[in-house]
């Protein structure tokens, strides 16, 4: 008699049972989409985001890409910069951190150009589940080149936090190779796509003003020949860096004449400046020097020619007759 009144309570009440399952299984997809923070990249108006993912690659490993454009309304350089991606239980449980690279079609990234960041998750014991949304912290590194060469070498080293909130994805297979894609393709190189392409990396630039004796006259046509090279200083056969530019500039020596090392009283125009090397890593450029006329207590001043390729800079040092005055 009980089975039979379980069995006609089941067959009444049934249908309401599984619908209330249904609704509770909804409410509960609800309010955990509803919990997920929405997708969001914010790096502040210095770097604005212009496109962010997460994706899921086919060996299981992860990666996230950040695109950002540089406004600062300034150049910087990124190249040699550990830029650091921080996340929770990804990857592995807990707190972890990930090392990546930021990089702009060139080495000097200017003022409105598109970044690209990548960063690789190589941990796989914590994947999360596709369409989850996952919070990132992302500790921007870069030099501040101010106006010019000078402070570009001798720049500051700047820090910048951004934070991106994206859902995981499965990388799509079968597209087609593409600039910016992270792959430098066949195809591509670090003219026509150097974000996914760096360029090789100066390491050694060499200046020649050609004076041979101190007090020289020094005009616009005499020259400024500069060579930028790959390889090290101390690592000889020197390679040459083709098709790069090349930032000069003149300071004064103070140990010789602080009066003529004031900004106000050393002027000097280029030309051209930058200027490119050539298929030997050769550039040339011509350099005319103004002086005031300060009261300096020795007969010769020496001043430094600088040519700056990059974070490199090489130097050859000038020699003017004083005689009492700068000129």
């Amino acid at each position: 008699m009980k089975a039979q009144t379980g069995v006609e309570f089941l067959t009444s009440y049934g249908w309401a049972l599984l619908a209330l399952i249904v609704f509770a299984v909804f409410i509960f997809y609800f309010v955990s989409t509803l919990q997920q923070p929405p997708p969001q990249c914010d790096f502040g108006l210095e770097f604005p985001c212009t496109s962010y993912q997460f994706f899921k690659k086919t060996d299981g490993k992860m990666s996230v890409v950040v695109k950002l454009t540089n406004g600062l309304g300034r150049d910087i350089l990124l190249y040699n910069k550990k830029q650091v991606l921080t996340v929770e239980n990804v990857g592995k449980s807990g707190v972890n951190n990930y090392t990546g690279v930021c990089v702009g079609p060139a080495d000097i990234v200017k003022t409105g150009d598109l970044i690209l960041c990548m960063f690789n998750i190589t941990d796989t014991q914590v994947v999360p589940s596709i369409g989850k949304s996952t919070k990132f912290s992302v500790m921007l590194n870069y030099t501040n080149c101010g106006a010019g060469a000078l402070t570009c070498v001798n720049g500051t080293n700047r820090t910048t936090y951004g934070k991106v909130v994206t859902n995981l994805e499965l990388m799509p297979a079968g597209v087609a190779s593409y600039c910016m894609d992270g792959k430098c393709d066949a195809g591509e190189n670090y003219t026509n796509c150097g974000w996914d392409c760096p360029p090789p990396r100066p390491k050694y630039v060499s200046v020649n003003t050609q004076q041979t004796t101190c007090g020289e006259p020094f005009n616009i046509t005499d020259p400024i020949n500069v060579t930028v090279f790959v390889s090290s200083k101390s690592s000889p056969p020197y390679t040459p860096l083709p098709n790069y530019p090349v930032l000069i500039y003149v300071t004064g020596d103070p140990d010789y004449c602080p009066e003529c090392a004031s900004p106000s009283c050393l002027s000097y125009s280029t030309n051209p400046n930058p200027a490119i090397t050539n298929a030997t890593g050769y550039a040339f450029s011509q350099i005319q020097i103004n002086w005031c006329s300060v009261s300096c207590s020795l007969v010769n001043y020496f001043t430094f020619i600088n040519a700056v390729a990059g974070d490199v800079i090489g130097s050859d040092d000038f020699c003017f007759p004083v005689n009492g005055n700068c000129h």
